[in-house]
């Protein structure tokens, strides 16, 4: 049987197949022998996690996608915390080029400017979700990128981890129960935790649990549920207490040299922050299913599980207000990221109570 193709069907056929052409010569450009293999462009990136956490080994994979993705031009090497430089001074030696980028926490930085902290979180502050809103949609990556482009720092991109609660070896069951404590926190809640009668140190993560353990220290926070089990928190401590006021998320960062960033390709530096945006959903979805698995596993090796009175936690956030506006706006970025913050909160606040429906549905 003949068959009929009018005029505008042709058109769009030959359209169709200049496409395809297109297509099929990319394809071969990239898969032959060319300047491509020349280019190859390899990163060394020092992690803050331990290869024994989860967290480890599911940056490996993000790095390893990059790899396919970018058709093997961009190679990056994922090294633990010390592989290269001890974990609190990756942030210099990533500006100073001895590895050309690292995945830690803004939190760590506030010796360079206090007010660094307030990237990572605020007490009583945003979630995880509506932090990554703020970064993304609201203007914080900007304000975070003009802040570390001063030191010589691109930032990639960031990503969430879960609220972070205390763990004791004593139990915590009001406020007063915190007083003449040793505990190991960062960042704002360091502060906070100070006000509350803590005496608070500064100790990496692969270091918390054998503080607990020797008694070093008397209770600690450090990042999601699973990460707390797979360290061994119940192993040393017996009680878990909620809610964590202090930390209600902790945002991680990526962070590239500003100069080895300048001479990546265009389509590789999109790829990149692309990929870095797909870590954090990747990120924010397996934490909050492994978390939920953590706690059952926490029940059942007797982890003692209890929320400070309401009473309490009142007072607790009167005293996180106070502290912004003593201490944590004093500097001009700090003033700067708590008014876009406080600016974020009030557009979004009607919002999120027009369309709350309750635990399960929605946060």
């Amino acid at each position: 049987m003949k068959r009929f193709i009018n005029k505008k069907g042709e058109e769009m056929m030959k359209k169709f197949m200049i496409l395809v052409l297109a297509a099929v010569f990319a394809l071969g450009m990239l898969g032959t022998p060319s300047e491509a293999a020349e280019k190859v462009t390899k990163w060394r990136l020092q992690s803050t996690h331990d290869p024994g956490t989860e967290r480890f080994p599911l940056l490996k994979k993000w790095l390893e996608d990059v790899k396919k993705a970018s058709g093997g031009r961009l190679d990056i090497t994922l090294f633990p915390p010390g592989g290269i430089v001890k974990p609190f001074e990756s942030f210099e030696a990533v500006a100073k080029g001895v590895m050309q980028a690292h995945q830690s926490y803004p939190a760590y930085w506030r010796g360079i400017d206090p007010a660094m902290s307030l990237f990572c979180n605020v007490p009583f502050g945003l979630g995880g979700a509506d932090y990554l809103n703020w970064y993304y949609a609201f203007g914080g990556l900007d304000i975070m990128r003009k802040a570390y482009g001063k030191h010589n720092l691109h930032l990639a991109g960031v990503f969430g981890f879960g609220t972070e609660v205390h763990y004791s070896k004593t139990p915590i069951k009001s406020l007063a129960d915190f007083k003449g404590k040793k505990g190991r926190y960062s960042s704002t809640a360091a502060d906070l935790m100070k006000e509350l009668g803590v005496a608070v140190v500064m100790l990496p993560g692969g270091e918390v649990y054998t503080a607990l353990a020797t008694g070093a220290i008397d209770l600690a926070d450090f990042g999601d549920l699973k990460t707390n089990f797979d360290f061994g928190f119940h192993e040393v401590t017996k009680y878990m207490i909620t809610p964590g006021f202090h930390e209600p998320v902790s945002m991680g960062e990526i962070v590239v040299n500003m100069d080895t960033w300048k001479k990546l390709p265009d389509d590789l530096k999109a790829l990149f922050e692309m990929s870095v945006k797909a870590l954090a959903v990747d990120i924010n979805a397996r934490m909050e299913v492994t978390s939920a698995q953590a706690l059952e596993k926490f029940k059942e090796k007797g982890m003692i599980i209890s929320r400070l009175p309401e009473e309490d936690l009142a007072k607790i956030q009167e005293i996180a207000v106070r502290l912004e506006k003593e201490k944590w706006s004093k500097t001009p970025l700090g003033k700067e990221i708590l008014d876009s913050i406080e600016k974020y909160r009030e557009l979004t606040a009607p919002l999120n109570k027009m369309m709350r429906m309750g635990d399960g549905f929605s946060k």
